[in-house]
């Protein structure tokens, strides 16, 4: 039995972030608004800025076997939602689906938005990811009803889901 952990990202990691975010993206295409093609060309000075401004305003937990890394998440200020958190860019290795990773990464941003006083925590899935709607429901999320097809890529619609955090 393996044991697998979570920890926050820091701000020193950029290249731990890049491997994860593309891994995600090769591996989960149609998970994701960002495209493999759009993110890999990206330079250091890019995943550095963007691991700092994670780090140091949102944040970023990692999904780690041992030391491996498997999984992630962000848990980012919502701007649309008064004291919301929005949770994006989760994924686990296929692999390790279904061990208990997913239900890790979003507890953790859970408790990572409730110690930043949020309210309400919000993500969009897409209408075809049915792992990953019952991993939501497991940990709180009901559906809103608002749907809504994705800005960079319209040909994959999202629904959004929502939970108290009181």
């Amino acid at each position: 039995m393996t044991l697998l952990n979570v920890r926050h990202l820091r701000a020193d990691e950029a290249d731990l972030h890049r491997q994860l975010r593309l891994e995600a993206l090769r591996e989960s295409p149609r998970a994701f608004g960002d495209t493999l093609e759009s993110l890999e060309h990206k330079d250091a000075d890019y995943w550095n800025a963007l691991t700092q401004r994670v780090c140091s305003v949102d944040a970023m937990v990692v999904a780690l076997d041992v030391e491996r890394p498997i999984g992630m998440i962000y848990g980012l200020q919502d701007r649309q939602i008064r004291q919301g958190a929005r949770l994006g860019g989760v994924w686990v290795d296929a692999q390790y689906r279904r061990r208990g990773a997913g239900t890790l990464l979003v507890h953790n941003v859970i408790g990572w938005a409730q110690s930043q006083a949020f309210v309400m925590a919000r993500l969009w899935v897409g209408h075809d990811e049915g792992a990953a709607i019952a991993l939501y429901e497991r940990c709180g999320f009901v559906f809103t009803g608002v749907a809504r097809a994705l800005e960079e890529r319209p040909s994959i619609v999202v629904r959004e889901m929502r939970r108290a955090l009181a």
